[in-house]
């Protein structure tokens, strides 16, 4: 089996049907971001750009996802094989930029960042006050550090050089 046979049996129409699916999505969310950041002052706020629940993203995503959501549950209710085809692929990207917006939103909600206004002393104590929550969470689970420690400000703060560096105690 040669790879020209390789890649005849992978991009089978129901894949291409799926792949175009998701390049449906990927436009659609495209073009809404373009216009939105064409003149971001006009349109923040205004529909569809309505910002939702922290941390989610705000509602044009939303539309896209409800989208490929109807189409591909009205296709499979219908029985129309290739446009639910269309619709699975068009919800498979749909999803991972749902949960891409709400993880990266998520996150910097709970780490400040540069962009919050802070300076860069105020920024570093906010990581490093992290990274000693995180390892007395760690120590508190059972966990003991096994590679070298450092002691910053009185605080143990694990220096991770390969792996996780910790082991669960007996």
């Amino acid at each position: 089996m040669g790879f020209t046979s390789f890649l005849k049996g992978l991009f089978t129409p129901a894949f291409l049907r799926r792949l175009g699916g998701a390049g449906l999505s990927a436009l659609a969310d495209g073009g809404l971001e373009a216009l939105y950041n064409s003149n971001p002052a006009t349109w923040t706020n205004k529909f569809p750009f309505i910002g939702t629940i922290d941390p989610l993203p705000p509602l044009d995503d939303w539309l896209i996802f409800g989208g490929s959501m109807a189409t591909w549950l009205l296709a499979y209710w219908r029985g129309s094989t290739k446009i639910k085809e269309v619709g699975e692929g068009m919800t498979l990207y749909a999803t991972g930029m749902i949960l891409q917006k709400t993880i990266v939103r998520a996150t910097a909600m709970m780490v400040p960042t540069s962009a919050a206004g802070l300076t860069a002393a105020q920024l570093a104590a906010a990581r490093a006050t992290a990274a000693t929550q995180v390892g007395k969470t760690l120590v508190k689970a059972g966990y003991t550090p096994t590679k070298a420690v450092s002691l910053r400000n009185g605080r143990y703060t694990p220096t991770i050089t390969a792996g996780l560096g910790y082991t669960p105690t007996a």
